[in-house]
């Protein structure tokens, strides 16, 4: 595939787009940075990745019979090298390994999102390419980092690198360097980024590249890497001591340029000893920062959704499209949301109905991440009347409307919400049902596309005596034709979550329940005809029987169909499964740590 193809596949203009070449204060301060950066520097600086010290060089048994053992290349490579900063005041000289990415912006250098995770603290902040043992050990010079172009996944930020270990991974953007060059003319190119599918963990003749501290030599060596706890790479090469964190994994290299599938992080920072190295999965979540890091656009800030002791109150959960799609046309809105590309796949937000009777809305990242809410309503005595929540399309325009089922049978719909519509008092209310002792009997509810029309405005209801329904093609004038999926007495009195989504892949909606012995089921393309097709995701168990309370499905990053999963748990956790199936749940990403 050629360069241009490749990027076009990944949505990218293959167009070169190189930095523009520096002004003359820019040009200074490269001078300057190139300038505090002797040979004696570079030398005695230390891993980022030793906070506390350890001897550099330590090895730990090289060439073991169960390791591929690593060599000292002299000369180093044209798009390896290091990033190196000052941190504490000027007082301490740092460095991570790195390499050069091909791109059409032709400036970014990948490595570990742990050797880059504080860079509010760096100062003299730059990468030197082929840094080296002769007595030029920057031969293409030193790039300095772009101010606030440094792109971490922002769950990555808010977690750290131990509860969002399969994230470690960043990009950042450089300027050209003293002699005004771009970075991948001066290098000769740089690797092509690979994504690690499920087939593709085990990789022979992969090359691991880094520099181990103390070193002015790059370590080399060749084995073939496997998987690891389902979701990190594994390489065992022998003396890759801190200082080789970010360091690149290498498939199809001939010496000068490869496909570089990983870098040295993810479990426990990229490993406990030198001889083993992990790297987190090089995905879809690699992928958005790369098209982040090439568009320039802003980076992740950290997740504002707050902790555990706050998620144990959330009552219900549901998703939909709570924004004017008009508003995106807009250059300020789409500078300020900076997921405008995003939000053409269909991303959406949650709106979380809360024990006191706050309600509110969370805007969606596209990213499996959440901006902080904005309150629809603070805590009142009438929303903690509010006994189930659901979200669809029910009076047309492509924004969702929140329907609400009330403890005393009322049904309402709110039309239009939208994230900047302030009060939910603001927004029209219509009443589907009013008070009643049917509805009284309804449990829980959830909408989706199940037949009738192409829009989310078929409603499932569970009764409090084990009855299903769907109501199909339901509006501003309330519901329509019915159609019962489950007689009273039947199972599904043991119905205690339902939440509704496109797991099976086909254009009908699928209804995932969560039943009171912690099974979770999914039946695929309920419809007009009845429920469709039972898929046992998980079978019964004591973790979600005891601790799931509240699960929602959405649209929420990834591919850009509604399967992704919310879970919140009896601590306060809330837990994102993304891209999930009829028979599995996806992977698990954690979105507040529990209380």
């Amino acid at each position: 595939m050629s360069d241009e193809e490749y990027y076009r596949s990944l949505g990218i203009d293959p167009t070169p787009r190189p930095p523009a070449p520096l002004d003359a204060e820019q040009l200074q301060e490269a001078k300057e940075l190139d300038a505090y950066w002797t040979p004696e520097r570079l030398r005695n600086a230390r891993p980022l990745d030793d906070p506390e010290g350890a001897p550099l060089g330590d090895t730990h048994g090289m060439g073991s019979a169960l390791r591929a053992a690593s060599h000292e290349v002299a000369g180093g490579f044209d798009n390896v090298g290091v990033f190196v900063v000052t941190r504490a005041g000027g007082k301490e000289d740092r460095f991570c390994t790195a390499s050069v990415v091909d791109s059409p912006s032709m400036n970014l250098v990948i490595s570990a999102a742990h050797c880059l995770s504080d860079t509010d603290r760096f100062e003299n902040f730059g990468f030197v390419p082929k840094y080296n043992d002769s007595a030029n050990p920057k031969p293409y010079g030193i790039f300095r980092a772009e101010k606030n172009r440094v792109y971490l996944d922002g769950r990555y930020i808010k977690l750290g690198s131990s509860k969002a270990d399969d994230l470690d991974f960043a990009f950042v953007r450089v300027q050209r360097n003293e002699k005004n060059q771009v970075l991948t003319t001066a290098v000769g190119g740089g690797n092509r980024l690979k994504f690690v599918g499920p087939g593709d963990f085990d990789q022979k003749n992969a090359h691991l590249i880094g520099y181990p501290g103390g070193s002015k030599k790059p370590r080399d060596c060749t084995a073939t890497t496997k998987k690891f706890n389902d979701r990190f790479v594994q390489i065992d090469c022998d003396g890759y001591t801190p200082g080789t964190s970010g360091s690149p994994f290498l498939a199809n290299w001939d010496g000068k340029r490869g496909d570089v599938f990983g870098v040295i992080g993810g479990y426990k920072t990229g490993g406990p000893t030198a001889d083993t190295s992990y790297s987190s999965q090089f995905d879809g979540d690699i992928n958005r920062l790369y098209v982040q890091a090439v568009n320039d656009y802003e980076p992740d800030k950290a997740s504002s959704l707050g902790g555990g002791d706050t998620w144990k109150h959330a009552k219900a959960i549901t998703s939909g499209t709570f924004y004017d799609p008009a508003d995106y046309a807009a250059p300020a809105r789409a500078t300020a949301l900076r997921g405008t590309e995003v939000r053409r796949t269909g991303s959406q937000d949650m709106i979380v109905l809360w024990d006191d009777g706050e309600l509110s809305l969370y805007e969606g990242d596209g990213a499996f991440g959440f901006e902080k809410d904005r309150k629809l309503t603070g805590p009142n005595g009438t929303w903690k009347n509010a006994k189930a929540i659901t979200a669809g399309d029910f009076t047309g325009g492509a924004q969702y409307d929140l329907m609400v089922l009330w403890v005393d049978g009322e049904v309402s719909l709110y039309k239009d919400v939208d994230y900047d519509s302030g009060s939910i008092n603001n927004v029209q209310e219509i009443t589907l049902q009013q008070p009643n002792a049917l509805w009284k009997h309804a449990t829980a509810l959830a909408t989706g596309a199940f037949g009738g029309n192409k829009w989310p405005d078929d409603v499932v209801v569970t009764w409090d005596d084990g009855e299903a329904t769907l109501y199909w093609d339901t509006d501003a004038a309330g519901f329509h034709t019915e159609k019962k999926l489950a007689d009273p007495g039947s199972v599904w009195k043991y119905a205690r979550a339902i939440t509704a989504g496109d797991f099976g892949g086909a254009d009908n909606n699928d209804l995932m329940v969560r039943w009171t012995d912690g099974e979770l089921t999914v039946y695929k393309d309920l419809g007009i005809s009845g429920l469709g097709a039972e898929n046992k995701v998980l079978a019964a168990n004591a973790l979600w029987r005891d601790h799931a309370k509240v699960i929602s499905a959405g649209n929420f990053g990834g591919n850009s169909w509604p399967d992704d999963l919310m879970v919140r748990w009896s601590d306060g956790e809330l837990t994102m499964y993304g891209d999930s199936s009829a028979s599995q749940l996806g992977k698990e990403l954690m979105l507040v740590p529990p209380a």
